[in-house]
């Protein structure tokens, strides 16, 4: 049946963290308060076609059920101890539920059998349903698969993968999930994205497809289902051969759910985005576009732990929704990534007209805090003129608390400034002040002052530094409010 070859699934990054007395994630949990089973008529018992078996399940099985109050829940706590307790034979020896049940491993087709016996044992009617799967690159394993279909309710049931829920397979190795409710209780639509049963009953879609129809849909992860995207959507544009969808990554738990962001796989800079999503953690949490922080405070917290924001992308890469790593300071983990399109002059010129200070000859000058600059009134547009006006490399430090003593018009931008050389200084000072200029110990304070604007050439005469200096009335020194380095 399915071999090792063909188990390097999406199991383990379609579960998400264990919560609760079961283990039970976010979407599990959800399925217990008010789980979806699907109407099928049940098949001939005649077909339904397993190894007979001498043991006696019952007592095993009753312990496992004990405290299960429906159909559904016992269907459940089998699934759950099948999972735990029975590992992949990966010499690919055993398909019977006996040969499973002594030695705690088996096939796809040994997992299913004793399910369909342990359900036996407890009245639960249980169906195998065999067929064909995909791995995560879109292979189909000629040797096929098999799954259940489980009865909640008379001709309702659901359906399940103990041995994709149990773990995976990679170079002849079994590793357990450390979550499998993933593959528990799967809604037939997702479904159908990685298992086509040969009796086209089990699909339990409106809109039956054919193996041509599978062979051609592309592999979604579960990882789509967790993080609560909209399968029937999925499902109807990956038969319309329109699905594009973003890459989701998984740590040690999904932090969020994505309520609406662009559902494709590739953003283009310069256009504007919408991103909602709900929170499960309290983290923090931002949009990263390269070395642009959209974060959690930039957010509009609309109520019920859901956040929203639109953004541009500025840079052509690395753009992710991540959240702070509780691994390392300061470090983030990408949960959802996009690719950015090669950019065209028409897509900067819609990002130079947004945000100036992001066009890539702007956003590489050194010690370029704009927020401090806008103090001084200088807003983006006039900051980005003067900085390729001047050709600047490296901004001068402006002073935080005397930022906003003045309103720029014109000054020297980069940080480096040579003697012998004239700079023009104009600005509107706040009321009150006094200024000067200082090169070492050389004074400059012969101000042209007009119409509320204070202006003078200077020309430095020595190496060392420059500062721009006020005194305020309320002190009778001067503080420094720029500082140039003179060589």
């Amino acid at each position: 049946m399915f071999n090792g070859k063909w188990l390097i699934l999406l199991a383990l990054a379609g579960c998400i963290a264990a919560n609760a007395a079961y283990g039970q994630t976010a979407v599990e949990a959800e399925y217990q308060a008010g789980y979806s089973d699907y109407f099928k008529l049940p098949c001939d018992d005649d077909s339904i076609i397993v190894h007979k078996s001498q043991h006696d399940y019952s007592e095993l099985c009753a312990k496992i059920v004990a405290g299960c109050e429906d159909d559904y829940q016992r269907i459940r706590a089998l699934y759950q101890w099948i999972c735990e307790n029975i590992d992949y034979d990966t010499k690919f020896a055993i398909y019977s539920a006996d040969k499973c049940i002594n030695a705690r491993r088996g096939t796809c087709q040994a997992y299913c059998e004793l399910f369909y016996q342990m359900a036996k044992a407890v009245n639960i009617r249980a169906e195998i349903v065999k067929g064909w799967a995909k791995d995560d690159k879109g292979n189909i394993d000629p040797g096929g698969h098999a799954w259940i279909f489980a009865y909640t309710n008379e001709n309702r049931g659901i359906l399940l993968d103990p041995t994709w829920g149990a773990g995976s397979v990679d170079n002849g190795i079994f590793t357990k999930n450390s979550d499998f409710w993933a593959w528990f209780g799967v809604e037939p639509e997702w479904m159908i994205l990685s298992h086509y049963p040969k009796d086209e009953s089990y699909q339990l879609t409106e809109q039956p497809i054919t193996q041509e129809q599978f062979g051609k849909l592309p592999r979604v992860s579960l990882l789509a289902r967790e993080y609560g995207l909209d399968i029937h959507d999925i499902y109807m544009r990956a038969l319309g051969d329109s699905l594009s969808m973003p890459r989701l990554a998984k740590e040690s738990q999904i932090y969020f759910q994505l309520v609406d962001v662009p559902m494709q796989d590739t953003l283009r800079i310069g256009e504007v985005y919408s991103f909602r999503i709900k929170m499960l953690d309290d983290r923090e949490f931002a949009i990263i576009n390269n070395d642009i922080f959209c974060k959690t405070a930039e957010w509009t917290a609309e109520g019920d732990s859901v956040y929203s924001v639109t953004f541009m992308p500025r840079d052509t890469t690395d753009f992710s929704i991540a959240v702070r790593s509780d691994k390392e300071e300061h470090a983030w983990e990408a949960m959802v990534e996009y690719d950015i399109a090669p950019a065209s002059a028409s897509d900067w010129e819609k990002v130079g007209e947004a945000y100036p200070l992001s066009m890539p000859d702007i956003r590489n000058v050194k010690n370029l805090s704009a927020d401090i600059w806008h103090t001084a009134g200088l807003d983006d547009k006039m900051l980005a003129q003067l900085l390729r006006q001047q050709h600047v490399t490296e901004l001068p430090k402006l002073y935080r608390k005397n930022a906003d003593k003045l309103k720029i018009e014109q000054m020297p931008m980069n940080k480096i400034l040579r003697v012998g050389e004239t700079y023009l200084f104009r600005f509107r000072p706040a009321e009150g002040t006094n200024w000067a200029l200082i090169n070492n110990k050389t004074w400059y304070r012969n101000w042209t002052i007009e119409d509320g604007v204070w202006s003078m050439p200077v020309t430095p005469a020595e190496s060392g530094t420059l500062l721009l200096n006020v005194q305020t009335p309320e002190n009778k020194s001067f503080w420094s409010c720029i500082e140039y380095e003179v060589k």
